[in-house]
C-alpha cells in the first residue's frame, strides 16, 4: 500500500527566491567575463543551473512510502530504505524538524539527519515533504549503549491517521 505525501507549505516569496537562483545562473552564463571576450555562454554555469532545476523538480517526486508485509519501504532520491516491522513503533507527533545535521533540505524534500523539536525525541532521520505535521516511526537501535532505545524516522504522509492504522494492522505498536 502506497501513501501520498503531505504537501509542503512553501510560501510564494520562498519559491520565487529558490527558482530565482537557477534563473540568475542562466543569465550570468551569458555575461562575458571581460569586455573583449566574446559573449559565449558559460556551459559549466548552465550545467549547474540545469542540475539545480532538475533537483528542485524531481527530488520531491521521488519520495514515496509503501507498506509491505515485512515493514515499510521509503523511496527517496538516492535509493530505497527498508524498515523492518520487527520491533517497530509508531506515533503521531506535534514536533517539528530542527537543524539539519546531514542530508538534503529542499522545498518539499527533507531527507537525512535532523535535530527534532519535541519533548522526548532529540534527533530523527527525516524522509519528509514538510518540517512538521508528521508521524514518528521508531526502530530498535543496534547499539546497546545508545542514548535513545529507538532510532526515529520522521515521515509526512498526507493521511497520517490512515498510515498509523495500517501499521497497527501489520502488528506495529502504535501509541497516541
Amino acid at each position: 500500500m502506497t501513501f501520498a505525501l503531505a504537501h509542503p507549505a512553501v510560501s510564494g516569496p520562498v519559491q520565487v527566491f529558490l527558482w530565482g537562483i537557477p534563473l540568475l545562473l542562466v543569465v550570468l552564463a551569458f555575461v562575458p567575463d571581460l569586455p573583449e571576450s566574446p559573449s559565449v555562454p558559460d556551459w559549466e554555469v548552465l550545467l549547474v543551473a540545469a542540475a539545480l532545476t532538475a533537483l528542485f523538480l524531481f527530488a520531491p517526486r521521488r519520495l514515496r512510502y509503501r507498506l509491505t508485509p515485512d515493514g515499510l519501504e521509503i523511496r527517496h532520491l538516492l535509493g530505497t530504505t527498508v524498515l523492518s516491522g520487527v520491533g517497530m513503533r509508531a506515533r503521531s507527533t506535534a514536533g517539528r524538524l530542527g537543524i539539519r545535521t546531514f542530508g538534503a533540505g529542499l522545498p518539499g524534500y527533507l531527507s537525512g539527519a535532523f535535530s527534532f523539536v519535541s519533548d522526548e525525541v532529540k534527533s530523527v532521520t527525516a524522509a519528509a515533504s514538510a518540517g512538521s505535521g508528521g508521524i514518528l516511526v521508531g526502530l530498535p537501535s543496534n547499539g546497546a549503549a545508545s542514548p535513545q532505545p529507538l532510532r526515529w524516522y520522521f515521515l509526512t504522509p498526507a493521511d497520517p491517521d490512515r498510515m498509523l492504522q495500517e501499521l497497527a494492522v501489520r502488528g506495529v505498536v502504535v501509541s497516541p
